[in-house]
């Protein structure tokens, strides 16, 4: 179901606002949260295979991507075309493509128009992200052959937690 009616989605948001709401897109395709009650409540959501991952805050923007680890006929291509940082691995190269994913998906943006525009700073296991200057962070959290990442601004480290359901 589109993410705007999908039953699962909704309870989610549910536990964090009271009172109607609907999620709408924002003429870039980015989901929002409308509702009379409440603050803005920032949402991005993302599904790979059978999973899928809902990132929520009333504080910051934010992006999330959720991909299988896996080799694909278009890495080498995407590598030279849209990647100055080396990528030697399968989880070097998606690192590299879901921090710009997610960092974009915070923005609002879409993705092949500012994709080679992104300069990013591998720290342990997250990176900084920016178009100018290292505005953002990216976090990666792996298990099995998924790879999540969350992209915020670098003052919302603290507000990171995970929840499974």
């Amino acid at each position: 179901k589109p993410s705007g009616q999908n039953p699962l989605i909704i309870n989610i948001i549910k536990r964090y606002l009271s009172g109607d709401f609907k999620i709408v897109k924002n003429t870039n395709g980015k989901p929002l949260i409308e509702s009379n009650f409440h603050k803005e409540l920032h949402i991005s959501i993302t599904h790979s295979g059978p999973i899928m991952a809902l990132a929520l805050s009333f504080e910051h923007a934010l992006g999330i991507d959720l991909e299988i680890l896996k080799e694909r006929a278009h890495m080498d291509r995407l590598r030279r075309r849209y990647f100055p940082e080396p990528t030697p691995t399968i989880l070097d190269f998606y690192q590299a493509c879901t921090a710009r994913e997610t960092y974009i998906k915070s923005l609002g943006g879409r993705l092949f128009t500012l994709i080679d525009k992104i300069h990013l700073s591998h720290i342990d296991n997250k990176c900084l992200i920016g178009l100018h200057n290292y505005s953002h962070q990216v976090f990666f959290h792996q298990w099995d052959n998924f790879l999540l990442a969350i992209c915020l601004d670098k003052s919302a480290d603290k507000y990171l937690k995970y929840f499974y359901i």
